[in-house]
C-alpha cells in the first residue's frame, strides 16, 4: 500500500507538469489509480504462470509484450476519464501525445514487473533453500537415529559377552551383572528415541554402566566422578559418555595388570563444555586396535567410530576429539562449543 501511494503522488505530479493543473492532475490520478490497480493484477496473474528461478534475457520480451498491452488498455481507460475531468472542470483537455502516454504508461507497468519478478524469483529461491534446509535437517536426523540405535546393540554385546564370562567361575556375579545391566537398560528407556538429552542423564547412565564393571573387577577398578551441578541441564547427545567409558575399562584392563582407574571430568567455560574420561595404560595399545595408519580414521572401535560421526552432526565445526598419552594414563576429551543441533 505505501509503494502505490507514493507511485500516486509521483503520477500526480507527472500529470500537473503535463496539464499544468492541480486540480485536474490530482482528479485525473484518482480516476486512473484503479485501471492501474486492476492492470497489475493482470499482469500478476500472467507472470504467476511463468517459473521464475532468475530473471532471465528470455522472459524479456514476454514483459515487454504484456507492458505495452497494459498500457495500451491504460489510455482507452483514459478516455471516459478525460471526458469526466473536461466536465467537472469545464476545460478541454488534449487527449493527443498518445505515443508519449503510451511510453509512460509502458515504462511504469515495466517498472512495477521488474519489481513483482524480481520479488517472486527471490521469494522463490528462498523457499527452494528452505526445502533444501529441511530436507538436509530430515536426513540428518535419520542418520543421527540410525547412529544413535548402533549403540545399543553394540554396547549390549559387549556388556553379555562380559556376563557369560563369569557365569562359570562366578555365578553371582553374573547373576548381579544381569540385575544392574537390566536396570541400566531400564535407565536407557527414560529417553527412549530422543536424540539430546540433559547431561546427569548421561552421567547416571555412565555411572550404573560402570557399577556393572565393578561387580566384575571388584578392587581392581577404581571409578571418579567430577561434575558439577550446574551443568545436570545442559543438553547434549544421547549415548555421550557411553563409548567413552566402555573404552576406558576395556583398555585400561587390556593394559594394566593391576588395579586401574577409570575417571569422568567434565567442566565448563563459557559456551565450551569439556569432557574428559582417562584410565590407566597405554595408547600405543588402544591405537593399534581403534586408528589406522594415519591416526584419524577409526578402523575398529564402533562405539567411538559411531560418537565421532554424531559429534559431526550435532556439533559442525564446533567439537573437537582427542586421544592422548598423559604419562600412566590414557586421556580422551571432547570439546563442544554452542548447542548441540
Amino acid at each position: 500500500m505505501i509503494s502505490w501511494a507514493l507511485f500516486f503522488v509521483s503520477y500526480v505530479i507527472v500529470l500537473h507538469a503535463f496539464w499544468k493543473d492541480v486540480d485536474v492532475a490530482l482528479v485525473m490520478g484518482l480516476l486512473m489509480m484503479p485501471g492501474y490497480l486492476v492492470l497489475t493484477a493482470a499482469l500478476r496473474v500472467i507472470y504467476g504462470k511463468i517459473k521464475v528461478e532468475r530473471l532471465k534475457p528470455q522472459i524479456f520480451p514476454i514483459i515487454l509484450v504484456s507492458c505495452v498491452g497494459a498500457a495500451f488498455c491504460q489510455i482507452i481507460l483514459a478516455i471516459p476519464a478525460l471526458e469526466i475531468v473536461a466536465t467537472i472542470s469545464e476545460k478541454t483537455l488534449k487527449q493527443n501525445r498518445s505515443v508519449a502516454r503510451l511510453v509512460f504508461h509502458s515504462m511504469v507497468f515495466f517498472g512495477w514487473s521488474l519489481a513483482h519478478l524480481w520479488l517472486k524469483s527471490e521469494r522463490e529461491v528462498n523457499l527452494e533453500t528452505e526445502r533444501r534446509g529441511e530436507a538436509s535437517a530430515a536426513a540428518e536426523r535419520a542418520e543421527l537415529q540410525m547412529l544413535r540405535f548402533q549403540l545399543n546393540p553394540h554396547f549390549l554385546f559387549n556388556s553379555l559377552n562380559g556376563i557369560i564370562t563369569e557365569i562359570q567361575d562366578r555365578p553371582p556375579v553374573a547373576l548381579e551383572m544381569t540385575h544392574r545391566l537390566a536396570e541400566y537398560l531400564r535407565h536407557t528407556l527414560e529417553f527412549r528415541g530422543e536424540l539430546l538429552v540433559p547431561l546427569r542423564h548421561e552421567v547416571s547412565g555412565a555411572r550404573e554402566y560402570l557399577e556393572i564393571e565393578r561387580d566384575r573387577f571388584g578392587e581392581l577398578l577404581e571409578v571418579s566422578f567430577d561434575v558439577p551441578e550446574e551443568l545436570g541441564d545442559v543438553l547434549v547427545p544421547s549415548f555421550l559418555l557411553q563409548p567413552l567409558v566402555e573404552n576406558a575399562v576395556k583398555y585400561g584392563r587390556k593394559t594394566e595388570a593391576q588395579q586401574w582407574q577409570v575417571s569422568v571430568e567434565l567442566k565448563a567455560e563459557g559456551e565450551t563444555l569439556n569432557i574428559q574420561v582417562r584410565n590407566h595404560g597405554s595408547l600405543s595399545d588402544q591405537k593399534s586396535d581403534l586408528f589406522n595408519e594415519r591416526g584419524k580414521a577409526f578402523s575398529g572401535g564402533v562405539g567411538l567410530d559411531v560418537l565421532l560421526r554424531r559429534l559431526a552432526l550435532h556439533y559442525p565445526g564446533r567439537h573437537d576429539f582427542s586421544l592422548k598419552q598423559e604419562g600412566k594414563y590414557v586421556c580422551a576429551r571432547i570439546v563442544l562449543t554452542g548447542r548441540a543441533r
